[in-house]
């Protein structure tokens, strides 16, 4: 079974509170979907690409929220996975963690993320509020089938992703 929010709720800090340091930047980066690196992985060989966003953040940023989905575990199925594919960019997050504050907001596609939060050294919630005036949140929750229906609409993606990763085709509506 997949483990949903509501199981790991314990898990989550609910709100985060987040404050520049200084002059220092906070940069949100949400959807990026790493999957298994198929035909099914949407973020398809945009690694080099995304590295050279990080290393820019590293340079400037005193925190990087990333607002869910950044670990497509309805595409991939198993961190393991997902780790294989985007190696060298897990491997930057995590680097950078000791560099600066990475903080991730559990999206709809991340239900295993609390599993890694160990590994992956992210600070977890489920939102960020930056200054009292910025509030950042995955937005699942606002969907209409998606909010009501987060494990039946967690089973319906992966059903999805395993046809296009089969089919090698995409499934656009």
């Amino acid at each position: 079974t997949i483990p949903s929010l509501m199981q790991h709720e314990q898990d989550l800090v609910q709100t985060m509170e987040l404050s520049p340091v200084g002059a220092g930047r906070i940069y949100f980066v949400s959807d990026i979907h790493l999957g298994d690196g198929s035909h099914a992985d949407i973020f398809q060989k945009k690694d080099e690409h995304f590295l050279a966003f990080l290393e820019h953040v590293a340079e400037e940023a005193a925190a990087l929220v990333i607002v869910g989905d950044a670990l497509d575990f309805d595409q991939a199925w198993y961190f393991e996975r997902i780790l294989k594919a985007h190696r060298p960019v897990l491997t930057r997050l995590t680097r950078l963690t000791t560099q600066i504050r990475v903080i991730y907001v559990y999206g709809n596609h991340d239900p295993d993320i609390v599993l890694f939060r160990d590994f992956l050294k992210f600070e977890l919630c489920d939102k960020v509020v930056v200054d009292g005036h910025l509030l950042a949140v995955h937005g699942y929750e606002y969907d209409s089938y998606i909010g009501e229906h987060m494990e039946s609409s967690s089973f319906w993606a992966r059903v999805w992703m395993a046809y296009e990763s089969i089919f090698k085709t995409w499934v656009l509506l």
